[in-house]
């Protein structure tokens, strides 16, 4: 089958954000102890960290999720750090809440986005710490090498600040199953205390508040109007086709009708943007400075996810498309994570002793090293599909089978092209006026249901496809369930 799609380099969208490729670290599951990030000496262990550096990691948001609402962060500087339960998820067994043993703190967090070039965000303890310890965080952080906080920074090895600006203030208050859970206008006006200590010890920060969907219809409305845009980021969670109780006991079949459903998530994504953006701009008004942080997002529909997952090609198509929707919304969303890093949901599974980068991992690296600076407008001409609803994923009708995504950062021209047909392959004419393809990359795996792990690390890969230069554009082979990343130049007239 074919598909034409064409790129104008000319036709110039809003900026795309980097950060809304960022990721998301917490202490749950695997994550960081037990065979995750650090090693039996408290470590981050090497491989892993080759592995995160190559995946262009733009942001990092620690320590929660629910996890920080209940961590102390002096528990984790110095010398002395004592051993504590996992408050949150220790309350599910040791499986998925492991003992925090303090081994990975604020100045190992900082020190790993350092060499990372990631920016920090740090989510603070909402539920029970105080605004006077997130205002000491702040201090610790941020403040000038001569001062009290900056002293004690000092003294524990980092002599300068390490200027975090991005600070969460809660995390899904409007749950019952955080920790902290209260009502829109009750977090408002907690947050409101939080946000003026943590500005008295630094005006600089840029703070995010806890969003809601539209499962709670009244929460973002009533933040909004009450913080009267003391915050720079609303917060949201997306998590497809859902995490209600049904999908959590079940696993999903490999078949076409799931495939295509499931590869419908971005569209719902994309619905839940807008209105979360609407109502932004019904409370301040379209020239707001505040914009969506989309700070949890995944696939999630099985418990034991949460504890380890292999994810499929299949999946990471439907991945490209949530990535898809955060491009094609750039305008709304300033930022986004993706839950989560390591074995938790994880882009990247590990055992003691191996690692192994996912599909999902290759698809995150396709998008962050490919598309950057401003978004550029794409038409699609070709086949079409149509789904049943998954969970929460409303079926659709006529979506283009290869959409794609593309971007001109000075001269540089990013396209992400995303082939959902399970099938057969596709043929995709892609058209570029005047941008000379440099590079094409094609991401595959032997069927849809294809995963890697540590016996077959490498099933599904990316392959280096060989061009010849072209102008004007280049034509695409993809086989079924597949993501290409093509890369070329503008030509000056």
């Amino acid at each position: 089958m074919l598909s034409k799609v064409t790129v104008s380099a000319r036709s110039l969208g809003p900026s795309i954000d980097r950060r809304i490729f960022g990721h998301f670290l917490e202490n749950m599951g695997r994550s960081i102890y037990a065979g995750g990030l650090l090693d039996k000496n408290g470590r981050p262990r090497a491989e892993i960290i080759d592995k995160i550096k190559a995946l262009h990691v733009p942001s990092l948001r620690w320590p929660g999720g629910l996890f920080a609402d209940g961590y102390h962060w002096t528990n984790g500087i110095g010398e002395h750090r004592p051993k504590k339960r996992n408050l949150y998820w220790g309350q599910f067994g040791s499986w998925l809440g492991p003992t925090d043993l303090n081994q990975f703190g604020t100045d190992e967090f900082l020190q790993l986005c350092e060499h990372l070039g990631a920016e920090p965000y740090v989510n603070i303890n909402f539920a029970n710490g105080t605004p006077q310890e997130a205002a000491d965080w702040v201090a610790y952080c941020n403040d000038r090498p001569s001062g009290i906080s900056g002293r004690l920074r000092a003294a524990n090895g980092h002599d300068a600040a390490y200027n975090v600006r991005v600070w969460g203030i809660g995390n899904e208050q409007y749950g019952f199953w955080a920790f902290g859970h209260t009502t829109a206008e009750r977090y408002a006006r907690r947050y409101l205390e939080f946000h003026h200590a943590m500005s008295e010890a630094d005006p600089g920060i840029t703070p995010v508040a806890v969003g809601a969907t539209e499962m709670w219809p009244n929460w973002n409305p009533t933040v909004l109007h009450i913080l009267q845009e003391k915050l720079r980021y609303l917060s949201m969670h997306v998590y497809l086709p859902g995490t209600n109780v049904p999908y959590l006991l079940m696993r999903l079949p490999n078949n076409a009708k799931t495939h295509y459903a499931l590869s419908a998530a971005g569209y719902e994504m994309s619905r839940q943007i807008h209105a979360a953006a609407d109502q932004i701009t019904a409370e301040y008004g379209r020239e707001t400075h505040v914009r969506l942080a989309v700070d949890e997002w995944n696939l999630w529909w099985w418990w034991l996810q949460a504890y380890k997952v292999w994810w499929t090609m299949r999946d990471a198509v439907a991945v490209g498309g949530m990535l898809g929707a955060l491009v094609e919304n750039c305008q709304h969303v300033a930022m986004a994570n993706i839950a989560q890093l390591i074995n938790v949901l994880g882009v990247i599974r590990t055992s003691p002793t191996a690692v192994v980068a996912t599909p999902l991992y290759h698809v995150l690296e396709m998008f962050a090293s490919t598309l950057s600076g401003f978004r550029l407008e794409t038409r699609e001409e070709g086949p079409k599909y149509s789904t049943s609803k998954l969970g929460g994923i409303p079926a659709v009708t006529d979506a283009p089978m290869t959409p794609v995504y593309a971007s001109l950062d000075g001269d540089e021209v990013g396209m992400i092209v995303v082939q959902r047909c399970y099938e057969h392959g596709m043929v995709i004419e892609l058209e570029a006026p005047r941008v000379r393809v440099e590079s094409v990359r094609i991401l595959s795996g032997p069927s849809p249901e294809a995963r890697n792990d540590f016996e077959h690390p490498d099933r599904v890969r990316v392959q280096d496809v060989e061009t010849t230069g072209e102008i004007g554009g280049v034509t695409l082979d993809m086989p079924p369930v597949s993501i290409a990343a093509v890369k070329g130049r503008v030509v000056k007239d």
